[in-house]
Protein backbone atom coordinates (compact mmCIF):
# COMPACT_ATOMS: atom_id res chain seq x y z
CA UNK A 1 0.00 0.00 0.00
CA UNK A 2 1.44 3.44 -0.75
CA UNK A 3 1.93 6.44 1.29
CA UNK A 4 -1.53 7.93 -0.18
CA UNK A 5 -3.13 5.47 0.64
CA UNK A 6 -2.25 4.92 4.07
CA UNK A 7 -2.82 8.63 4.45
CA UNK A 8 -6.39 8.21 2.69
CA UNK A 9 -6.99 4.70 5.47
CA UNK A 10 -5.90 6.69 8.59
CA UNK A 11 -7.88 9.80 8.14
CA UNK A 12 -10.74 7.72 7.23
CA UNK A 13 -10.43 5.71 10.44
CA UNK A 14 -9.92 8.77 12.31
CA UNK A 15 -12.94 10.68 10.88
CA UNK A 16 -14.85 7.40 11.96
CA UNK A 17 -13.62 7.47 15.61
CA UNK A 18 -14.40 11.06 15.63
CA UNK A 19 -18.06 10.50 14.77
CA UNK A 20 -18.61 7.62 16.73
CA UNK A 21 -17.13 10.15 20.09
CA UNK A 22 -18.99 12.53 18.93
CA UNK A 23 -22.44 10.34 18.96
CA UNK A 24 -21.26 8.67 22.28
CA UNK A 25 -20.71 12.28 23.73
CA UNK A 26 -24.17 12.95 22.65
CA UNK A 27 -26.07 10.19 23.52
CA UNK A 28 -24.45 10.57 27.27
CA UNK A 29 -26.07 14.71 27.77
CA UNK A 30 -29.10 13.24 27.54
CA UNK A 31 -30.78 12.70 31.26
CA UNK A 32 -32.01 9.55 30.74
CA UNK A 33 -33.84 8.97 34.25
CA UNK A 34 -35.27 12.68 33.09
CA UNK A 35 -36.47 11.90 30.09
CA UNK A 36 -38.41 8.61 31.31
CA UNK A 37 -39.75 10.57 33.87
CA UNK A 38 -41.18 13.09 31.79
CA UNK A 39 -42.34 10.12 29.09
CA UNK A 40 -44.26 8.91 31.81
CA UNK A 41 -46.05 12.34 32.89
CA UNK A 42 -46.75 13.24 29.26
CA UNK A 43 -48.56 9.68 28.69
CA UNK A 44 -50.86 10.46 31.17
CA UNK A 45 -51.23 14.02 29.88
CA UNK A 46 -52.19 13.10 26.54
CA UNK A 47 -55.06 10.54 27.64
CA UNK A 48 -53.61 7.48 29.15
CA UNK A 49 -55.73 7.60 32.34
CA UNK A 50 -59.52 7.65 30.33
CA UNK A 51 -58.01 4.52 28.22
CA UNK A 52 -57.48 3.09 31.66
CA UNK A 53 -60.89 3.71 33.27
CA UNK A 54 -62.27 2.44 29.55
CA UNK A 55 -60.52 -0.47 29.76
CA UNK A 56 -61.57 -1.87 33.39
CA UNK A 57 -64.95 -0.62 32.88
CA UNK A 58 -64.98 -3.48 29.60
CA UNK A 59 -63.68 -5.84 32.01
CA UNK A 60 -63.88 -5.31 35.52
CA UNK A 61 -62.16 -6.54 37.99
CA UNK A 62 -61.16 -5.48 41.69
CA UNK A 63 -57.64 -4.77 41.24
CA UNK A 64 -59.15 -2.99 37.72
CA UNK A 65 -61.24 -0.63 40.52
CA UNK A 66 -58.23 0.28 42.69
CA UNK A 67 -55.88 1.35 39.42
CA UNK A 68 -59.22 2.99 37.74
CA UNK A 69 -60.28 5.01 40.73
CA UNK A 70 -56.61 6.38 40.61
CA UNK A 71 -56.84 7.92 37.08
CA UNK A 72 -59.37 10.44 38.16
CA UNK A 73 -59.15 13.43 40.22
CA UNK A 74 -60.63 13.37 43.86
CA UNK A 75 -62.96 15.68 44.73
CA UNK A 76 -60.83 17.83 47.53
CA UNK A 77 -59.33 16.22 50.43
CA UNK A 78 -56.84 13.26 49.61
CA UNK A 79 -54.91 12.60 46.34
CA UNK A 80 -54.48 9.87 43.69
CA UNK A 81 -52.32 9.18 41.30
CA UNK A 82 -53.87 11.39 38.58
CA UNK A 83 -53.22 14.13 41.23
CA UNK A 84 -49.22 14.06 40.76
CA UNK A 85 -49.45 14.20 37.50
CA UNK A 86 -49.49 18.25 36.89
CA UNK A 87 -47.37 19.22 40.27
CA UNK A 88 -45.07 16.21 38.18
CA UNK A 89 -44.88 18.33 34.94
CA UNK A 90 -43.83 21.52 36.65
CA UNK A 91 -40.93 19.71 38.41
CA UNK A 92 -39.71 18.30 35.50
CA UNK A 93 -39.87 21.70 33.85
CA UNK A 94 -37.71 22.99 36.36
CA UNK A 95 -35.52 20.53 36.89
CA UNK A 96 -35.23 20.72 33.21
CA UNK A 97 -33.64 24.20 32.97
CA UNK A 98 -30.52 24.31 35.04
CA UNK A 99 -29.71 21.80 32.41
CA UNK A 100 -30.83 24.47 29.43
CA UNK A 101 -29.04 27.20 31.07
CA UNK A 102 -25.86 25.07 31.12
CA UNK A 103 -26.37 24.22 27.42
CA UNK A 104 -27.17 27.95 26.26
CA UNK A 105 -23.96 28.83 28.43
CA UNK A 106 -22.07 27.07 27.03
CA UNK A 107 -22.74 28.33 23.20
CA UNK A 108 -21.90 31.81 24.32
CA UNK A 109 -25.26 33.12 25.18
CA UNK A 110 -25.14 35.99 27.32
CA UNK A 111 -27.28 36.07 30.70
CA UNK A 112 -29.67 39.12 29.09
CA UNK A 113 -30.41 37.17 25.97
CA UNK A 114 -31.27 34.44 27.98
CA UNK A 115 -33.46 36.17 30.36
CA UNK A 116 -35.09 37.40 27.16
CA UNK A 117 -35.55 33.92 25.76
CA UNK A 118 -36.93 33.32 29.35
CA UNK A 119 -39.19 36.03 29.51
CA UNK A 120 -40.72 35.50 26.08
CA UNK A 121 -41.43 32.10 26.34
CA UNK A 122 -43.40 32.49 29.72
CA UNK A 123 -45.14 35.04 28.11
CA UNK A 124 -45.89 32.92 25.01
CA UNK A 125 -47.04 30.07 27.36
CA UNK A 126 -49.71 33.01 29.24
CA UNK A 127 -51.01 33.87 25.33
CA UNK A 128 -51.79 30.94 24.13
CA UNK A 129 -53.38 30.21 27.68
CA UNK A 130 -55.91 32.92 26.54
CA UNK A 131 -56.39 31.76 23.26
CA UNK A 132 -57.17 29.03 23.80
CA UNK A 133 -59.95 29.69 26.61
CA UNK A 134 -61.42 31.71 23.59
CA UNK A 135 -59.78 35.36 24.58
CA UNK A 136 -60.88 36.18 20.76
CA UNK A 137 -64.21 36.09 21.03
CA UNK A 138 -64.15 39.40 23.19
CA UNK A 139 -66.59 38.26 25.51
CA UNK A 140 -64.51 39.14 28.48
CA UNK A 141 -66.72 38.75 30.99
CA UNK A 142 -67.27 35.36 30.88
CA UNK A 143 -63.41 34.46 29.60
CA UNK A 144 -61.58 32.35 31.81
CA UNK A 145 -58.00 34.07 31.88
CA UNK A 146 -56.37 31.07 34.12
CA UNK A 147 -55.48 28.23 32.46
CA UNK A 148 -52.50 25.46 32.51
CA UNK A 149 -50.31 26.99 30.21
CA UNK A 150 -50.45 30.05 31.98
CA UNK A 151 -49.51 29.03 35.02
CA UNK A 152 -46.84 26.89 33.73
CA UNK A 153 -45.49 29.57 31.83
CA UNK A 154 -45.72 31.74 35.40
CA UNK A 155 -44.57 28.97 37.28
CA UNK A 156 -41.73 28.12 35.21
CA UNK A 157 -40.66 31.70 34.14
CA UNK A 158 -40.86 33.42 37.75
CA UNK A 159 -38.88 29.98 38.84
CA UNK A 160 -36.21 30.41 36.25
CA UNK A 161 -35.47 33.79 37.04
CA UNK A 162 -34.88 32.90 40.90
CA UNK A 163 -32.60 30.62 39.62
CA UNK A 164 -30.42 32.36 37.64
CA UNK A 165 -30.56 35.86 39.66
CA UNK A 166 -30.41 33.99 43.61
CA UNK A 167 -27.58 32.15 45.40
CA UNK A 168 -27.94 28.89 46.34
CA UNK A 169 -28.68 29.32 50.51
CA UNK A 170 -31.15 32.48 49.54
CA UNK A 171 -32.36 29.72 46.71
CA UNK A 172 -32.79 27.27 49.59
CA UNK A 173 -33.97 29.80 51.87
CA UNK A 174 -36.50 31.46 49.31
CA UNK A 175 -37.84 27.73 49.10
CA UNK A 176 -38.77 26.93 52.78
CA UNK A 177 -39.67 30.53 53.17
CA UNK A 178 -42.55 29.99 50.43
CA UNK A 179 -43.47 26.18 51.41
CA UNK A 180 -43.92 26.80 54.86
CA UNK A 181 -45.39 30.71 54.90
CA UNK A 182 -48.11 28.73 52.08
CA UNK A 183 -48.87 26.14 54.14
CA UNK A 184 -49.61 28.35 57.75
CA UNK A 185 -51.81 30.54 55.33
CA UNK A 186 -53.79 27.56 54.05
CA UNK A 187 -53.94 25.97 56.96
CA UNK A 188 -54.88 28.63 59.75
CA UNK A 189 -55.88 31.58 57.55
CA UNK A 190 -59.74 31.19 56.37
CA UNK A 191 -61.18 33.45 53.44
CA UNK A 192 -62.84 36.41 55.03
CA UNK A 193 -65.78 35.81 53.01
CA UNK A 194 -66.51 32.51 54.14
CA UNK A 195 -67.15 33.08 58.15
CA UNK A 196 -66.95 30.18 59.91
CA UNK A 197 -66.17 27.81 57.45
CA UNK A 198 -62.83 25.79 57.84
CA UNK A 199 -59.36 27.05 56.24
CA UNK A 200 -59.45 23.70 54.47
CA UNK A 201 -62.92 23.39 52.94
CA UNK A 202 -63.40 24.71 49.58
CA UNK A 203 -65.72 27.13 50.84
CA UNK A 204 -63.31 28.95 53.49
CA UNK A 205 -59.77 27.72 51.44
CA UNK A 206 -57.80 31.46 51.21
CA UNK A 207 -56.78 31.09 47.55
CA UNK A 208 -60.38 30.58 46.74
CA UNK A 209 -60.74 33.79 48.48
CA UNK A 210 -58.11 35.88 46.23
CA UNK A 211 -59.17 34.24 42.93
CA UNK A 212 -62.14 35.51 43.43
CA UNK A 213 -60.89 39.22 44.41
CA UNK A 214 -57.97 39.41 41.63
CA UNK A 215 -58.73 37.31 38.86
CA UNK A 216 -60.75 38.87 36.04
CA UNK A 217 -63.05 36.60 34.17
CA UNK A 218 -64.95 33.57 34.45
CA UNK A 219 -63.41 30.89 37.53
CA UNK A 220 -63.83 27.57 35.46
CA UNK A 221 -65.51 26.15 39.29
CA UNK A 222 -67.68 29.48 39.94
CA UNK A 223 -66.09 30.22 43.19
CA UNK A 224 -62.51 29.38 42.58
CA UNK A 225 -60.04 28.29 39.93
CA UNK A 226 -57.77 25.31 39.94
CA UNK A 227 -55.44 27.30 37.85
CA UNK A 228 -56.07 30.73 39.24
CA UNK A 229 -53.59 30.63 42.22
CA UNK A 230 -49.85 31.36 43.13
CA UNK A 231 -49.38 27.20 43.84
CA UNK A 232 -47.79 26.39 40.73
CA UNK A 233 -45.07 28.52 41.21
CA UNK A 234 -44.29 26.63 44.51
CA UNK A 235 -43.62 23.30 42.67
CA UNK A 236 -41.44 24.57 40.53
CA UNK A 237 -39.17 26.21 42.91
CA UNK A 238 -39.70 23.41 45.74
CA UNK A 239 -39.73 20.85 43.04
CA UNK A 240 -38.04 22.01 39.79
CA UNK A 241 -35.20 24.75 40.24
CA UNK A 242 -33.30 22.86 42.75
CA UNK A 243 -29.55 23.41 41.78
CA UNK A 244 -28.56 20.17 40.72
CA UNK A 245 -24.85 19.83 38.56
CA UNK A 246 -23.63 16.77 37.10
CA UNK A 247 -25.11 13.52 38.63
CA UNK A 248 -23.55 10.70 39.51
CA UNK A 249 -24.80 7.12 38.04
CA UNK A 250 -26.52 6.35 41.42
CA UNK A 251 -28.39 9.63 41.76
CA UNK A 252 -29.21 9.35 37.95
CA UNK A 253 -30.70 6.14 38.60
CA UNK A 254 -32.74 7.37 41.78
CA UNK A 255 -33.91 10.72 40.03
CA UNK A 256 -37.10 9.53 38.88
CA UNK A 257 -38.14 7.86 42.02
CA UNK A 258 -37.17 11.31 44.42
CA UNK A 259 -39.46 13.31 41.76
CA UNK A 260 -42.56 11.38 42.52
CA UNK A 261 -41.53 11.06 46.29
CA UNK A 262 -41.83 14.87 46.58
CA UNK A 263 -44.41 15.41 44.90
CA UNK A 264 -46.54 12.95 46.78
CA UNK A 265 -44.75 14.07 50.40
CA UNK A 266 -45.91 17.23 49.58
CA UNK A 267 -49.60 16.70 49.79
CA UNK A 268 -49.16 14.35 52.41
CA UNK A 269 -47.81 17.08 54.20
CA UNK A 270 -51.04 19.20 53.44
CA UNK A 271 -48.56 21.48 51.32
CA UNK A 272 -51.00 21.95 48.16
CA UNK A 273 -54.92 21.72 48.57
CA UNK A 274 -56.41 19.50 45.33
CA UNK A 275 -58.89 21.01 43.24
CA UNK A 276 -60.16 18.68 40.26
CA UNK A 277 -58.58 20.02 36.57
Amino acid sequence: MDKRAELLVYYTEKQNSDMETKKETKKNTRLLSLDTLRGFDMLFIMGFAPLVIALNALHPTAVGDVIAGHMRHVPWDGFTQHDMIFPLFLFVAGISFPFSLAKQRGSGSSDKHIYLRVFRRGVTLVLLGFLYNGFLQLNFPDVRLASVLGRIGLAWMLGAFIYMSLKKSVQYGLIVFILVGYWLLLAFVPAPDAAGASPLSIEGNLVGYIDRHCLPGKLICGNFDPEGDSHGIIGNLCGGNRPFHPLGKRREKEFAFVGNRGCVGRHRAGLEYRIPD
